[in-house]
Formats: C-alpha cells, sequence, structure tokens
C-alpha cells in the first residue's frame, strides 16, 4: 500500500513537508473501514495500514467538523468534503463552490 507507484510519491512529498495533510475523526474511521473491507484486505499489508494511521495521528493536521457538507452522490464522501471545507487552509475552489452553493 505504501510502496505502490502511486503512493510511494506522495508518502516521499509528505515526508518532506511539500504539503500538510488534514484530517478528521470521520475521515480516519472512513479509511480505517475501507482498509478493512475483506476485497482491499487482501492487498494491503495490516502493518502499512496501521503505520499509516500511527502516522496521521501525530502529523497530519487535525479538525474538529463544524460543517455539514452538502448532498453529494456518495454519502461516504462526506468526510472528506467536511474535513477540507472546515480545514484552516486554502481549498480548492472547486469544493468552495460546492459549499457555497454556485
Amino acid at each position: 500500500m505504501l510502496k505502490g507507484r502511486v503512493t510511494l510519491p506522495i508518502l516521499a512529498a509528505f515526508n518532506e513537508d511539500k504539503f500538510q495533510l488534514v484530517m478528521s475523526q470521520p475521515l480516519m474511521e472512513e479509511l480505517h473501514l475501507v482498509w478493512n473491507r475483506p476485497r482491499l484486505r487482501q492487498q494491503i499489508d495490516s502493518s502499512q495500514a496501521i503505520r499509516l494511521e500511527q502516522q496521521l495521528q501525530y502529523r497530519a493536521l487535525w479538525v474538529e467538523l463544524k460543517t455539514v457538507p452538502p448532498n453529494c452522490r456518495d454519502p461516504k464522501d462526506l468526510p472528506v468534503l467536511a474535513t477540507a471545507i472546515d480545514a484552516p487552509c486554502p481549498i480548492p475552489y472547486s469544493i468552495q463552490r460546492l459549499h457555497n452553493g454556485s
């Protein structure tokens, strides 16, 4: 999981402090549920997933969610939207538009 061709460059950039990762408790719970799905659990080393969760606990910028995000096609994406909206940093224009109803 952490050594894949997609994830390795992202993890390297995170370790080099090229971006700040923002997390919330609902987002962490969703991550935990997803990697524990039977289909994914076969492909993901549980020790790596646990290590990632621990790193996120200590290194991410944690926010307490206050926003109820707008409805979206997949309700499981709501923690992602709420975390992005409540983050104390610039958020992508597309999420701002979605939040403002544009």
